[in-house]
This record gives C-alpha cells, structure tokens and sequence, in this order.
C-alpha cells in the first residue's frame, strides 16, 4: 500500500496502519534516564519566534507564546474563514471573519497578551522573494515552521537548515496522533525527518474532523521544544531537547494497547541521510 506522508496529517493510509511503525523503523528511541541529556541552559531574555502559519497548531502556538511573553513575528496567507471556528480548531473569533489570520492575530493578543511586541507579515511563503524570506529569519532564533503547503515546507527548510532550528510539526489522522520534528545547523532537515525528496509527497488533510484538545496537545508541545531551543527554563520539562541528538518527538494523544497511560511522547533520533542535497553527511 502506497503511503503519503502529509503535514497536517502527514503519514496517511488505510485504516489501522500506525505511522509510528514507519518511523521507528529508521530512528532510535532515546534512552531518556539513561543517556546525558545536555548541560543546563542558564535563564536568558526570550528571544524572538517566528510563527509561518496561523492555522489549527500555528494559531494556539502563536497565543501561547504570547502568554509566556516570547516576542512574535506572524507569517501566514490565508483570511479567516468560517470553517476555521468550527471545534475549538483554531484561536480566531467569529468577528475575525474575512480578516486576514496575521491581523485577526495581532488585535486578538493585543487583548489577552498586552505588550508583548508581535509583528505580522501576510504573504505567500512559496511566492516570497528568497532575499523577503531569509530577512524574516534574520529577524528571530527559531522559526515555527506550521504551514500546509510542501513547497513552502521546502523553502523554509532548504534556505534555513544550516542557519536557524526550525520546529516542524502536524497533527495525523484525526490528530490522535501527532509529530513535532526539530532541524538544527549540522543535523537532519525537514527531508531527512520525514524520508522525502519532493514537495510533491506532502499533503494536506483537508476538511478533517478532530477535536481541539488534541490539537492543543501537540501545540503545547512545540511551545516547550521552542522555548528549550530559546533557552527559557520556566517550564522545566522536555529537557529532553537539550540532547542534540533527539530530534522527533512524535506524540500520542489517546489510550491505545502500546499507550495504556493516553497522552505520551516519544524522543527519537533520526540521522541525516548521505544523499541528502541539503545537509547530507559529508
């Protein structure tokens, strides 16, 4: 059976296949306990996050952020529509229809997180100007990259993966599962993460029903991964990170046979690929 990887969503295939097999078989689970996950970051001033996508994650990452203080630069195409309301799916309000998602955005924390400096940007990230795109990261120490378009993945990643750590995440059928991938400057990039060559093999999953919270779980969790990579100790968790090798966390959101317990993450490594033409090993 032909698999197709997507980014919201992004291993899709008949029911009752697990992603989590495909992956596993080219990572190593960290042996979290057991391996030294890094020196301590001490506390540093919140660096600046850029948000490329408002969508389901991209919209509660942006407003948690936001809460925690970290300063903002919002990239995002889309206006807000109806659809986007439905399910605790996304942040946006029903007055915010018609409004472009990186407005929409900015007004909605100007009320909840008041003084937080957020700047917003409306463009088409598979249209931008590579010189307008490298500009935006010169601007922040970790980019977000939550976008649904495999073009716009690819430029992101191919201008920014030996620069800037970038977070990639998704939510998988239903989003009962879920991945947050992390390229650093010398490790695996957003191909080798995910074993793909073309923008052709992400997709979209278009018009699927989930539940709020569980976008919410996976959004949390880059929020976490982004402020280790910040250096912001306040939440204390996920230390895991630190470890450069760990660069996968790929998420459970609901009670399964292998998952008793619900919600859990897993770490895991995966190894940039020879014939990479980004960051292959030499």
């Amino acid at each position: 059976m032909a698999r197709v990887r997507t980014t919201y969503g992004r291993f899709v295939q008949a029911a009752g296949w697990d992603p989590l097999e495909d992956i596993l078989a080219r990572t190593e689970q960290a042996r979290i306990g057991q391996r030294h996950a890094g020196p301590r970051l001490p506390d540093a001033p919140p660096g600046r996050a850029l948000v490329a996508g408002l969508g389901r994650l991209g919209s509660w990452v942006g407003l948690f952020l936001a809460h925690l203080g970290i300063p903002l630069v919002l990239l995002d195409r889309d206006v807000v529509e109806r659809h986007n309301l439905e399910a605790g799916n996304c942040v946006f309000r029903s007055s915010d229809v018609g409004s472009p998602k990186v407005v929409a955005m900015k007004n909605l924390l100007a009320q909840q997180a008041p003084g937080v400096s957020v700047e917003v940007y409306q463009g088409d990230i598979t249209l931008m100007p590579e010189d307008q795109l490298r500009a935006l990261g010169e601007l922040v120490r970790v980019i977000l990259a939550l976008v649904d378009e495999g073009q716009a993945l690819f430029n992101i990643n191919d201008l920014f993966c030996q620069r800037l750590a970038v977070i990639y995440a998704a939510g998988h059928r239903g989003a009962r599962t879920g991945d947050v991938g992390i390229s650093r400057p010398g490790g695996a990039c957003f191909r080798c993460l995910l074993n793909i060559d073309s923008p052709a093999q992400v997709q979209t999953l278009s018009g699927e029903a989930t539940h709020g919270i569980d976008i919410v779980s996976i959004a949390q969790v880059c929020v976490r991964v982004a402020l280790v990579l910040l250096g912001d100790q306040r939440l204390g968790n996920l230390r895991e990170v630190l470890d450069p090798a760990v660069n996968f966390i790929y998420i459970q959101n609901r009670r399964s046979e292998t998952n008793p317990g619900g919600f859990a993450p897993r770490f895991l490594r995966i190894a940039r690929r020879r014939n990479c033409p980004v960051c292959g090993a030499v």
